[in-house]
């Protein structure tokens, strides 16, 4: 019964963010963040955790958010009289990207029209102000790659064969077969 009720009220909470606020979040994914403003696309099989604050993004397919991340949004223009949105104008920025299959850890910020590749991993309390390349793993404020997740081109070019559009049993088995190559 509380299975039910949790896929009823995500149920519920995908349609008012798709509805009122011009998101398009796929029914496979879980959210349990309210704090999904506009022009927000997330994939199939994303999680959001609590209190995520997201504004004009795209969101890959399995990605995993955990709390209190903010990305995107708009920044305020401190070269005119005033800061506020109220008194100026301000730039609508280009959306924020996050590719598929990116782990994104807790108390994180992302700057909005940034660009996340595919496989990313982000440090919790890190704050990324630029571009984060493929397979990287980032930490700090600002956010530095410290590694990338795979040594080699051989398990580069298995992962990259994932087609993360599909389901999740599609996914094991390339991952079966991705981890025989890497042992």
């Amino acid at each position: 019964m509380k299975k039910i009720v949790k896929l009823l009220l995500n149920w519920l909470k995908l349609f008012t963010l798709n509805t009122f606020y011009h998101n398009k979040i796929a029914n496979t994914s879980v959210v349990h963040s309210t704090s999904i403003l506009n022009l927000v696309k997330v994939g199939g099989y994303t999680y959001i955790g609590p209190n995520a604050v997201i504004n004009n993004t795209q969101i890959g397919n399995y990605c995993s958010i955990a709390p209190n991340v903010v990305i995107g949004g708009m920044e305020h223009d401190y070269t005119n009289f005033s800061t506020s949105t109220n008194l100026c104008d301000y730039k609508r920025l280009a959306p924020t990207c996050i590719s598929d299959d990116v782990w994104i850890g807790a108390g994180v910020y992302v700057r909005a029209g940034i660009k996340i590749g595919k496989g990313c991993i982000i440090g919790s309390n890190s704050t990324v102000l630029s571009d984060v390349p493929d397979l990287a793993i980032v930490v700090g404020s600002p956010a530095k790659v410290l590694k990338f997740r795979f040594e080699g081109n051989d398990m580069k070019v298995n992962y990259f064969e994932i087609d993360f559009s599909k389901s999740p049993k599609y996914i094991k088995q390339k991952y079966e077969r991705f981890k025989l190559h890497t042992d």
